[in-house]
């Protein structure tokens, strides 16, 4: 699986807005940790709180539209 990051210049956090008709399909994050994930992150704020994430390359969420 990739392994994607949050992108940091000097410390600071940047981030961009892109137009809505770029964006292709959605993914599905797992977020990287040790052998066991800290107990404050929960599925509201784990997307603020881990630093890397595995893009899930195994994960099609258009074969499940397609079973009904």
């Amino acid at each position: 699986m990739y392994k994607i990051s949050r992108l940091k210049l000097q410390g600071k956090q940047q981030t961009s807005v892109i137009p809505v008709e770029f964006i292709r399909q959605s993914v599905h994050l797992v977020p990287a940790f040790g052998s066991v994930a800290p107990s404050e992150w929960k599925s509201s704020n784990v997307l603020e709180c881990a630093t890397e994430f595995f893009v899930n390359s195994f994960s099609n969420r258009f074969q499940y539209s397609t079973l009904f």
